[in-house]
């Protein structure tokens, strides 16, 4: 439950489309980039995108590419690399192709980052709500502590946890060294195409449970010891035996 929180608070996180939208629509029909508009449109929306880092403390930088190549950013410590172009990259290409919604990247190091690490990037096209006219794009730059909360709900030893996406590869793992891996083929073929259940091993030595995310791909899947849970209980109910005693 607390991901599926973290993963909506991203979201809504994302500063209000008409509220930049009323920035972008002066570049509508620009080629060339003034850099004192270009300066003012910065202070303008500045309260905005630093009030969405502060209160989502994950959040790398928010960033806005017009459709004539210029942009703002707003970065943690870090910004866009200079004279970066979004345009032929994968990430921008299927924003565009979204049509509006949001599209959730892949986690990597984005070489186009300064001081970049793994991270994981949100964004959404935007428009003119009048005339459906495209006004640029809008990025959130993530940390993988936007997955902090899901290491607290895991019983150590006991528990093995991974979000993956539709392609069964980990975006994150309770011990944050399987990243960029895939699912094993015999578990992936059994959680893919459904979206929740549970089962055990063929050895019966592990359950294990899975959940897709209501609104994309993902899956949380947790691998539990059954053994382990069994000699926890044990030894849990000779406390509790021990004390009433």
């Amino acid at each position: 439950t607390l991901v599926y929180q973290q993963y909506s608070a991203v979201t809504n996180a994302l500063p209000s489309q008409d509220t930049v939208a009323t920035e972008l629509k002066k570049y509508l029909y620009s080629t060339e980039v003034d850099q004192y508009e270009l300066f003012q449109t910065r202070k303008s929306l500045m309260f905005l995108c630093q009030n969405v880092m502060y209160n989502y403390n994950y959040i790398n930088g928010v960033y806005i590419f017009m459709p004539n190549g210029s942009y703002v950013s707003y970065g943690r410590g870090t910004d866009l690399k200079l004279d970066y172009k979004p345009f032929d990259d994968k990430w921008y290409k299927k924003t565009i192709e979204k049509n509006g919604q949001l599209y959730i990247g892949d986690v990597n190091v984005k070489d186009f980052i300064y001081n970049a690490r793994n991270s994981i990037a949100f964004s959404r096209a935007l428009y003119d709500v009048d005339t459906r006219e495209f006004l640029g794009v809008l990025m959130l730059d993530c940390s993988l502590d936007i997955f902090a909360g899901l290491d607290n709900v895991i019983i150590p030893d006991i528990t093995n946890i991974y979000l993956i996406n539709g392609k069964g590869e980990i975006l994150f793992d309770d011990t944050k060294d399987k990243i960029g891996r895939y699912l094993s083929s015999d578990i992936l073929e059994k959680v893919l195409d459904v979206n929740e259940g549970s089962f055990t091993s063929d050895t019966g030595d592990f359950l294990t449970v899975f959940k897709s995310f209501p609104s994309n791909n993902w899956k949380l899947v947790a691998f539990i010891s059954i053994n382990e849970l069994n000699r926890e209980f044990a030894a849990t109910g000779k406390l509790i035996i021990f004390i009433a005693g």
